[in-house]
């Protein structure tokens, strides 16, 4: 069982990157058929839910893997749990991100405000998706290329 999981896990891993080559359109535009303000914005609200839902897929990948590396620890864990770290991670990201968007949506003017709130929420959800695809993927005791600062 041990065995197939991790295996199980880069399938999954494999099928959400192929659904993040598709998310959208070839010339990288969010919502063109969008004219007004209002299309816009729900638009881009439907599009941060997906990167979300990406997201937490990721996420969750990520988080088995981190207790498969747990349950690989010989010894006593005591503040080294893999798992509650990743968990304590995502929930400072996430505090980051919806700070560090308020702050570029500050510099906004009017009704662009919300737009660019959104728009940023997307740009880092997806990273977000790519370092937790990477977690997900990359076999305990390997180190991965993704350093994130807040």
């Amino acid at each position: 069982m041990r065995r197939l999981l991790p295996i199980a896990l880069i399938v999954m891993a494999g099928s959400l990157v192929g659904g993040l080559a598709f998310s959208q359109p070839e010339d990288g535009a969010l919502c063109p058929d969008a004219v007004s303000m209002v299309e816009m914005e729900s638009c881009m609200a439907a599009e941060l839910e997906l990167s979300e839902q990406r997201m937490m897929d990721a996420y969750s990948l990520a988080l088995a893997r981190a207790r498969i590396a747990k349950a690989q620890l010989r010894g006593p864990v005591q503040g080294n749990d893999p798992a509650e770290m990743l968990e304590d991670a995502q929930a400072k990201w996430r505090a980051y991100r919806d700070a560090q968007c308020a702050s570029v949506a500050a510099r906004s003017g009017g009704s662009m405000r919300a737009l660019e709130a959104i728009s940023c929420k997307i740009e880092l959800t997806e990273e977000r998706t790519g370092a937790l695809t990477d977690m997900a993927t990359t076999p305990p005791g390997e180190e991965t290329d993704i350093v994130e600062a807040p």
